[in-house]
């Protein structure tokens, strides 16, 4: 008798059974669009630009006013895919009853994006400056979809993101290397579907993840040795003085010998790889963001620094003096109007381009924006933080669908820490 009492004590009943049979059924159907999510992102991030214009499913024409080529027009095979996961991830989240609580976030910039086209049709433009609801489609598609792989397997899709660098990056150099390449603007090399400032907040973003991930104990010091002497390699070619200066301040957020250290083991490989043939010091004389760093130093101590940052911002007040309560969605209405003034471009500082696109709304996504950052310095990601909000504040990447999915990872690699095991989306909120 005994012996089944214990028996009948552990055995579980028919409803047990159930829930576990369902649960197991949720756990591998997650697993599952979370290896799709990961394969769409790995191919996101190493697609070209000219793959997304080659390749359009629906062709539409952008203003001729529309400067940038890489802002990517038309509705894509990659627009496609995206709309197939970022779909089956709302159907597993519907079906299981899954607390979302990123729900409310994306609703609430999906308002404040439906009042934006309102602005942007009462100041007269058309529906050829399309970008705006393009990318406001694209941009909480990739949030659920990001959302999703940190929640059920965060160390998995930190991997995804520094191989993509790491292929990038060695792309980038290879073209230098091989086929002389020459980059764009001045010599400034860039990364597949990026421009050189985009790319080398990418890169520099991604060595941050890792130094944090490593401070952790939750990633081996190899793989951060590597990010970390690409990013050496490749960010002076690309002419971003800021990313430069990031660089060595992430050095010191990790340890300040390693600095010391990469150079050497750099210098000691040029040294092996020259003696086999391959010119690998052709690479040192493309360090532009070197270059401009000791230029812009040099005019400040003669007191003669003078930075196209400062006749963007005073035409972009001037514009605002125009449109006292925004311009609407469209970056390209937005471009379209600081080119009048004379800047065929951005705003370079994230709040004062959110206020054209969104109008006083745009205190919403700001606060949301900074808040973020804030949780991220109580966590440990300090030196970080404030490297993201020097090139916030002094450049405008957003506009790039590759350097916005970077910034979800940040935030989401650092608030999804705890979390290194496979789990079911349906065990914790995010």
């Amino acid at each position: 008798m005994g012996e089944i009492d214990r028996v009948s004590k552990y055995s579980l009943v028919p409803s047990q059974i159930r829930f576990g049979s369902r649960f197991a059924a949720a756990y591998s159907v997650s697993r599952l669009i979370n290896v799709i999510a990961l394969i769409f992102l790995t191919v996101f991030f190493l697609t070209p630009a000219f793959v997304y214009e080659s390749y359009a499913v629906i062709g539409l024409s952008s203003p001729d006013e529309a400067r940038y080529g890489l802002w990517l027009p038309h509705v894509h095979i990659i627009d496609v895919a995206l709309f197939v996961v970022s779909f089956s991830v709302c159907i597993y989240y519907s079906a299981h009853k899954v607390r979302f609580r990123l729900i409310n976030g994306i609703m609430l910039f999906l308002v404040i994006g439906a009042s934006s086209m309102l602005l942007q049709a009462t100041n007269n433009f058309g529906p050829e400056y399309f970008d705006g609801i393009l990318y406001l489609w694209r941009y909480a598609a990739l949030t659920v979809v990001v959302a999703f792989v940190f929640r059920c397997q965060p160390l998995l899709a930190i991997y995804v993101l520094v191989m993509s660098m790491m292929i990038l990056v060695l792309v980038s150099l290879g073209s230098v290397l091989l086929f002389e390449y020459e980059g764009v603007l001045s010599g400034r090399i860039n990364m597949l579907g990026m421009g050189p400032n985009v790319s080398s907040d990418f890169a520099l973003y991604t060595l941050a993840i890792c130094i944090y991930y490593h401070k952790n104990n939750k990633l081996p010091v190899v793989v951060l040795f590597a990010v970390f002497v690409l990013c050496l390699m490749y960010i002076p070619m690309t002419g971003s003085r800021r990313a430069l200066i990031g660089l060595v301040l992430l050095a010191f957020y990790w340890r300040v010998a390693i600095l010391a250290y990469s150079v050497l083991l750099l210098l000691l490989a040029a040294v092996v790889f020259s003696i086999f043939g391959y010119d690998v010091f052709v690479l040192t004389e493309n360090a532009v963001s070197v270059f401009r760093l000791i230029n812009t130093i040099s005019e400040i101590s003669s007191n003669n620094f003078s930075d196209g940052r400062v006749v963007m911002y005073a035409n972009t007040i001037a514009v605002i003096g125009q449109y006292p309560l925004g311009i609407g969605l469209s970056d390209w209405a937005i471009q379209t109007q600081l080119g009048l003034y004379g800047t065929g471009s951005h705003t370079h500082n994230f709040a004062l381009q959110w206020y054209l696109k969104f109008g006083p709304l745009a205190v919403f996504p700001i606060a949301f924006l900074v808040g973020g950052l804030v949780g991220l310095y109580r966590r440990g990601f300090t030196i970080p933080v404030v490297i993201i909000l020097v090139n916030i504040l002094t450049g405008y990447g957003f506009w790039n669908a590759k350097y916005f999915v970077v910034i979800l990872f940040v935030f989401f690699a650092v608030y999804s820490m705890p979390r290194l095991k496979f789990r079911s989306p349906s065990k914790d909120p995010i």
